[in-house]
């Protein structure tokens, strides 16, 4: 574990989660801040699918993408 921003593993985590169906935001002045928006009528069933696609999202992040870049 390091303190520097990884630019690298928040864009891999947007990406992996737009292939899985959720829309995310990186930003920040590192781009590595994960913005989650989700609409006002969002179910329980979907913020559930939306957290379990997140937690899948971070476990397959690559080694070489946990370092800022």
């Amino acid at each position: 574990m390091t303190k520097k921003p990884a630019k690298l593993a928040a864009l891999w985590v947007r990406e992996r989660m737009k292939s899985l169906g959720v829309l995310l935001a990186s930003s920040g002045p590192y781009g590595n801040i994960i913005k989650i928006r989700p609409p006002l009528c969002l179910s329980m069933d979907e913020a559930n699918a939306c957290l379990a696609a997140l937690d899948r999202s971070l476990a397959e992040v690559p080694a070489d993408r946990r370092t800022s870049a």
